[in-house]
C-alpha cells in the first residue's frame, strides 16, 4: 500500500493565490454591460472622402462629459477614470467630425466654425445616445484646398530625386555605352604619387 502525502499547506496556499487573482481581476469596478455603455474616447470621421469638394470641413475636437442634471453614466464614468494608472479618462473624448456629414443641420459652406457650433452638434449626440452635454475645449479645422502649396522643402525634395534618378540615368549609360574601359588602367593612370 502506497501512502500519498498531501501537504495541505501548499494547497491552501494555491486556493489562496487563484481566489486573490480572480478577486483582482473582478475589482475593476464595472461590468461589461456598464462599460459598454460610456461612449468611445475617440472616434474619426473618414478624413479622405470628407475633404472632396469646396466648403468641406473637417475638425479634431477635444471636448469633456458633463451634464446640467445629475447623471448615473456621468457618476460611473468619473469614478471608473479616477483610477489613471490603468484606465483611460472616459469623460475628455476626442473627436474628429466631417461637419457637413456629422452636423449638416448645424453648418452650412459658408458658416465660420465655432465652439458653439461643435458642441451644439456634438451634444445632439451625446444628449440622444446618452443623456449627457458636452463642453468644447479644443478644435482644430481643415478645409477643403483646391491649390496644393508648394514650400522650400517640396523644392530641395524635388530637386534630390530628379539628382538621383539622373545619377542613375548616367551610371546606367556608362554600363551599357562603354564596356571597354579598363577602369584599373584609367585609376593608376590619373592617381597622383
Amino acid at each position: 500500500m502506497v501512502l500519498i502525502q498531501i501537504n495541505f499547506a501548499s494547497v491552501k496556499m494555491k486556493f489562496f493565490v487563484m481566489f486573490l487573482f480572480l478577486f483582482i481581476i473582478n475589482c475593476s469596478g464595472l461590468t461589461d454591460s456598464e462599460y459598454n455603455r460610456m461612449p468611445p474616447i475617440y472616434h474619426l470621421d473618414n478624413y479622405e472622402s470628407c475633404l472632396q469638394r469646396s466648403g468641406d470641413v473637417y475638425c479634431t475636437t477635444h471636448f469633456s462629459l458633463v451634464s446640467e442634471a445629475p447623471s448615473e453614466l456621468l457618476d460611473i464614468i468619473h469614478e471608473y477614470s479616477k483610477d489613471t494608472a490603468t484606465h483611460f479618462n472616459h469623460s475628455k473624448l476626442r473627436y474628429g467630425l466631417c461637419l457637413l456629414e456629422s452636423c449638416n443641420s448645424y453648418h452650412t459652406r459658408e458658416a465660420t466654425v465655432t465652439t458653439q457650433l461643435l458642441e451644439a452638434c456634438l451634444n445632439r449626440t451625446f444628449r440622444d445616445q446618452y443623456n449627457l452635454q458636452t463642453r468644447v475645449t479644443k478644435f482644430y479645422c481643415n478645409e477643403y484646398n483646391e491649390t496644393a502649396e508648394n514650400n522650400f522643402s517640396d523644392f530641395c525634395m524635388g530637386l534630390i530625386l530628379f539628382s538621383l534618378a539622373g545619377l542613375a540615368i548616367f551610371s546606367t549609360f556608362l554600363d551599357i555605352f562603354l564596356p571597354n574601359i579598363k577602369l584599373e588602367e584609367w585609376y593608376w593612370s590619373v592617381q597622383l604619387y
